[in-house]
């Protein structure tokens, strides 16, 4: 087995050795070119700096897809996916690739790498533990069809607005979680074509926002100062994509959000733990600093 860069390899390859990784996967995953081309953009992967794994007939065997980027608080790497084909497993393939990820993660100064891991995947959980990755927090995923969302007569009216606005938006101070890293502001800026935000204004005042992705009805980011608009704010979102089903992506389990999802009977339908790996001490100047869980 070698390992090699992933900007050596070709895109339709990488995409094959993605689903044939996670065929068996709890919730099964079909990549195609455009799809992996899509989250190269949105997530700053660099495939320079992500990794596979060649057996000796050369084929690809596993993935690592790293993303980079630069907080306030100094240089954060981001494992996008990591996958083995089911045939190659138990062969220290995962270990290796992800040696290799941090090793380019300290080359490039980076002082946290973080990724999420499906709160059922214990295999996966263990290799990160072994590796020195602790969990940070629990993320929630919520579904209901858009129909019912659309049917509230209570549901907010809001202006759409272009990439500057959102841009400007103060984010931190509506939103009542972080976002992780796919659907962090970055991400949504990188793939803002693909996306409507929604800001909610009284009195010409903005009171909260949300960001959906258009085409697969994913909520990126939903915050409201008066968290028990939540629901009406959905209920807006869903009037401006056209998607069957409205997802809520990443919510902390310790949200508030969360509690109003609940409370409507929304389907959890997955949780996954984000978790970190320390490199470097985080800088003590740093702002917008993420605290760790008490």
């Amino acid at each position: 087995m070698s390992i090699v860069t992933l900007d050596t390899i070709s895109l339709s390859q990488i995409c094959h050795a993605f689903t044939l990784a996670f065929s068996d996967y709890e919730v099964p995953v079909h990549v195609t070119d455009e799809m992996l081309q899509e989250m190269i953009i949105s997530r700053d992967i660099r495939l320079e700096r992500s990794f596979g794994s060649i057996d000796s007939g050369g084929q690809l065997t596993g993935v690592i897809l790293c993303a980079y980027r630069t907080y306030a608080d100094g240089h954060r790497m981001y494992i996008a996916t990591m996958g083995v084909l089911p045939d190659y497993r138990s062969l220290g393939i995962g270990s290796a690739l992800l040696k290799k990820a941090l090793q380019c993660a300290k080359h490039h100064q980076v002082y946290r790498v973080q990724l999420e891991v499906l709160e059922h995947n214990i295999a996966a959980q263990n290799l990160y533990h072994r590796a020195g990755f602790s969990i940070h927090r629990l993320l929630r995923c919520y579904r209901t069809e858009a129909a019912q969302l659309k049917a509230i007569t209570h549901a907010l009216s809001g202006e759409l607005v272009d990439r500057q606005v959102y841009q400007e938006l103060d984010h931190d101070r509506y939103l009542p979680y972080i976002p992780s890293w796919q659907y962090d502001v970055p991400s949504v800026l990188n793939g803002y074509d693909q996306s409507a935000v929604l800001v909610i204004k009284e009195n010409y005042s903005i009171k909260g926002f949300g960001t959906v992705y258009r085409n697969n009805g994913s909520v990126a980011q939903v915050g409201i100062r008066d968290q028990t608009q939540i629901i009406p704010l959905l209920a807006a979102l869903a009037h401006v994509s056209p998607a069957s089903q409205i997802r809520v992506m990443n919510i902390a389990s310790t949200c508030a959000v969360c509690t109003q999802l609940d409370y409507a009977g929304w389907e959890n339908f997955i949780n996954q733990y984000e978790m970190y790996y320390e490199l470097h001490e985080m800088p003590s100047h740093s702002a917008h600093m993420i605290k760790p869980p008490s």
